[in-house]
């Protein structure tokens, strides 16, 4: 078969599958690398040396005209071409085998969370009567929602008596989410019953974007003079670390914050020095 075809279906089913709008590109233009580096070779002849011949290949196209290629972006082309194998064993396509593509690790960075004085200084400076951006910063930080998850919640997914929503997250994943009583006084005087919660406001917008909620946070966060690049990935940051730190549960934290792996969690257990200090000093014994 084609293998433009076969990427075109591919995407068709990952968005079939609810996967983000921005997964679905990156990996379309991804894969479009990779039949651009075969050429004219069928998939089903295909070696695992040729996937090595497509690492190189990649690391001197993007050099060429991008800069130098990182170990993350390189992982991210690795998955899409795992994914794309995997799509195609499964409909019968020979093709190479996925487990041949091995993933490189990825040193994750410390995350960047705001405390409990700066998540009161970004809430304290947003207008009373703005209760659109009120809600947005209050349902990001208690929630722990990822932006697009936020700007796709519809009126018909949130059970407002019962404090929760249920939503499709990363990976058309299904969760719950639950709110505090601000964000359900705010839910109720944002005043939308039907629809997307979070109105475009641009010709054309169904909904707000991603690109114009990250810009209302990054503003409030300046105003409040917050010495950090505030982004709603911080106020998630900010959830998951503040219920670890209040005694919450790795488990129960994975759960809340929709990682289909406890790794990913486990990123969130930095401890500050001064935490560390005060622990020494209270469970060292003489």
């Amino acid at each position: 078969m084609i293998l433009n075809l076969l990427i075109k279906q591919f995407l068709q089913q990952l968005e079939i599958n609810n996967y983000s709008r921005s997964t679905i590109v990156n990996y379309g233009r991804m894969l479009q690398k990779f039949a651009d580096y075969l050429g004219n070779r069928k998939l089903e002849v295909i070696k695992l040396i040729d996937i090595y011949g497509f690492q190189v290949w990649l690391k001197d196209e993007v050099k060429t005209y991008e800069g130098e290629l990182s170990q993350r972006t390189m992982a991210l082309y690795l998955s899409a071409l795992k994914s794309f194998f995997k799509f195609c064993q499964r409909n019968g396509v020979e093709c190479p085998n996925p487990a041949w593509i091995d993933l490189p690790k990825i040193h994750r960075p410390m995350p960047v969370y705001l405390n409990r004085d700066e998540i009161s200084a970004l809430i304290s400076v947003i207008p009373p009567h703005e209760i659109r951006d009120r809600l947005i910063v209050n349902m990001l930080y208690t929630t722990g929602l990822r932006v697009s998850e936020l700007v796709n919640i519809q009126a018909q997914n949130i059970d407002l008596p019962s404090k929760k929503a249920v939503i499709r997250g990363k990976g058309g994943r299904v969760r719950t989410i639950f709110f505090t009583d601000e964000v359900c006084n705010l839910l109720r005087l944002n005043n939308v019953y039907k629809g997307y919660i979070f109105k475009g406001r641009t010709r054309g917008r169904v909904h707000l974007t991603t690109t114009q909620v990250q810009n209302i946070v990054r503003a409030y966060g300046k105003l409040a003079g917050i010495n950090k690049t505030v982004t709603p990935h911080v106020l998630r940051h900010s959830l998951a670390t503040t219920l670890l730190q209040n005694g919450a549960n790795l488990r129960i934290v994975q759960e809340l914050m929709g990682h289909s792996q406890i790794g990913t969690t486990e990123v969130y257990t930095h401890i500050s020095q001064p935490d560390l200090q005060e622990a020494h000093l209270k469970y060292l014994t003489v």
